[in-house]
């Protein structure tokens, strides 16, 4: 019940993919991914996500934002997931309309990426 509003953003990943989606309001703000790729190593690959966050809520958080991406193979199962926060003692406090961009690395040793889903995990 606790993640049934977050947001889930699902799109196709293939190599040095570039575009701006739409924005997707949750409770906890909004969130849109503008940019995945895929970098190859010798051993693994990367996949980069860059997620734009804004708090489109009329609170202010006094903690942080995280927010989680997850990669998907060619069936929608899960391969790897990592996340990046917005802490407060940062940035200081994430007040409605603030907004900031978050590249989150995910290493994908366990298979091929297709797919990416992103949501807003934790907002206080």
């Amino acid at each position: 019940m606790r993640y049934l509003c977050l947001l889930f953003v699902l799109y196709a990943v293939s190599p040095q993919v570039c575009f701006a989606a739409d924005w997707t309001k949750t409770d906890k703000g909004s969130i849109r991914i503008d940019r995945f790729w895929e970098e190859s190593f010798p051993n693994y690959n990367v996949v980069y996500v860059l997620v734009t966050y804004k708090n489109t809520t009329k609170r202010t958080f006094r903690t942080a934002v995280t927010i989680r991406a997850t990669i998907l193979d060619e069936n929608k199962k899960k391969i790897d997931m990592n996340h990046r926060s917005f802490f407060v003692w940062e940035i200081g406090l994430i007040e409605p309309d603030f907004e900031s961009e978050v590249k989150i690395p995910i290493e994908c040793a366990k298979g091929t990426a297709k797919y990416v889903s992103v949501v807003i995990e934790v907002a206080n």
